[in-house]
C-alpha cells in the first residue's frame, strides 16, 4: 500500500529536517563561540540593572514639567 510508503517518506523528511537543524545550530554556536561565552565568569550578569523607557523622560514623570498627555 501507499500509505505505508508515504508515512516512511514523511519520517525520513523530517528525520533529515531535525538533523540539519541541530547541526546548522550546532555549527552557529561553534562559530560564534558560545560556549566560551557561557564558561565566562561574567555569563548571566547584566552589565547595567535594566531601565524603564519612560524614566528618561521628564515629561512622563509624575512631578515633571508637563502632565501625562504632554501639555503644560
Amino acid at each position: 500500500m501507499h500509505c505505508h510508503h508515504d508515512a516512511d517518506q514523511s519520517a525520513l523528511l523530517f528525520a533529515t529536517n531535525v538533523a540539519a537543524i541541530v547541526a546548522t545550530g550546532t555549527l552557529v554556536f561553534l562559530g560564534y563561540r558560545v560556549r566560551d561565552a557561557a564558561r565566562s565568569p561574567t555569563a548571566g550578569r547584566r552589565r547595567a540593572p535594566p531601565v524603564a523607557p519612560w524614566s528618561a523622560h521628564p515629561s512622563t514623570e509624575p512631578g515633571g514639567d508637563h502632565d501625562y498627555a504632554g501639555t503644560s
